[in-house]
């Protein structure tokens, strides 16, 4: 199997932050929903 480099890596980048500067209004509340979605999979 060849290894691609696509990896997600742990990094210092707020996923908070990256969603509250999203101008398009709806992406941005979509983007959260997703995200608290994710958070009560996780239980993070």
């Amino acid at each position: 199997m060849v290894e691609s480099g696509l990896r997600t890596k742990p990094n210092e980048i707020n996923l908070k932050d990256v969603a509250a500067a999203v101008a398009d209004k709806q992406k941005r509340k979509d983007g959260e929903w997703v995200m608290q979605i994710m958070d009560e999979a996780t239980g993070e």
